[in-house]
C-alpha cells in the first residue's frame, strides 16, 4: 500500500513540474533572419506551494519545408512580474513588478540596460493597477507612451460630523477638494471574488520621457461602462 501511495505522490510532483505555455512573441521577424520567439510558462512549486511564472528564448531558423531550433535559452523566473509588454520596435520591453512589500515599478528595458524606473504605488492620479484579466500594458508606436488600466481614483469619504477642513503652512482654512460626506458607508459594487474591491476603471497614459501620467475617464453616455469589457 505504501508503495503505491508513493508511486501516486510521485507521479504528481512529475505532472505539476511540467509547465504550461501562457503566450508567446515573436521578435524581429525578417525574411531573411532566424525568428527569436519569446515565450511565457508556468509550473507549479510543491516546495514553495504557489505557482512560478518563468520566461524563455527560442531562436528559430526557417526553411521552405521546415523550422530548425537553433538555441534554446535558460528559463528567467518572472513569478515577481504582473504585465510586461515588447515595443513594436521590439528592442524595448516594459515590466510592472510587484516588490514584497506591495509597491508597484514600471520599468523600462531595452537590449543592454534599464533605461528606467517608475514608482507607481506613489501615484495619485489614480488607484490600483489591474494585473489581472482586466489588465493592459501597451506601447505607443513612437514609444513615447505606455497605456495601462487602472481603478479610478474615488474621494476620501467622511462622517458628516468630521471637519473637512485643512490647515495651510499659511495659517487659512482651505476645503478639502478630495473628500466628500457621508458615503463612508454606501455600498459600491465590484466584480467580487479575485476582483474585490475594483468598482470603476480608467485609462492612463503615461509619458516616459516626463513620467506624467494623463487618466481618461469615459463620459457621457459611455460613463457608465467597464474600460476592458
Amino acid at each position: 500500500m505504501d508503495d503505491q501511495i508513493n508511486h501516486i505522490i510521485e507521479t504528481y510532483k512529475t505532472l505539476s513540474s511540467v509547465p504550461a505555455p501562457i503566450s508567446a512573441t515573436i521578435l524581429l521577424e525578417t525574411e531573411d533572419s532566424p525568428l527569436c520567439i519569446h515565450s511565457t510558462w508556468s509550473t507549479h512549486d510543491l516546495i514553495k506551494a504557489e505557482q512560478t511564472k518563468f520566461s524563455r528564448d527560442f531562436i528559430v531558423e526557417r526553411t521552405s519545408e521546415k523550422c530548425n531550433l537553433l538555441f534554446c535559452g535558460i528559463p528567467q523566473d518572472i513569478t515577481t512580474d504582473s504585465l510586461s509588454a515588447f515595443a513594436e520596435s521590439s528592442k524595448r520591453q516594459a515590466v510592472l513588478r510587484k516588490s514584497s512589500n506591495d509597491r508597484v515599478f514600471l520599468e523600462i528595458w531595452n537590449s543592454s540596460r534599464k533605461e528606467k524606473t517608475f514608482d507607481l504605488s506613489e501615484r495619485k492620479e489614480h488607484g490600483k493597477i489591474y494585473d489581472n484579466m482586466f489588465g493592459c500594458l501597451s506601447w505607443s508606436a513612437d514609444e513615447k507612451y505606455l497605456l495601462y488600466i487602472a481603478e479610478k481614483k474615488q474621494k476620501k469619504s467622511v462622517s458628516y460630523f468630521k471637519d473637512c477642513f485643512c490647515q495651510d503652512i499659511g495659517g487659512s482654512d482651505k476645503d478639502d477638494k478630495d473628500t466628500v460626506k457621508g458615503e463612508e458607508y454606501l455600498y459600491r459594487e465590484d466584480w467580487g471574488e479575485d476582483l474585490t474591491g475594483l468598482h470603476d476603471s480608467v485609462i492612463c497614459v503615461l509619458e516616459l520621457e516626463t513620467g506624467k501620467i494623463e487618466v481618461i475617464e469615459l463620459s457621457g453616455k459611455h460613463e457608465n461602462l467597464w474600460v476592458t469589457q
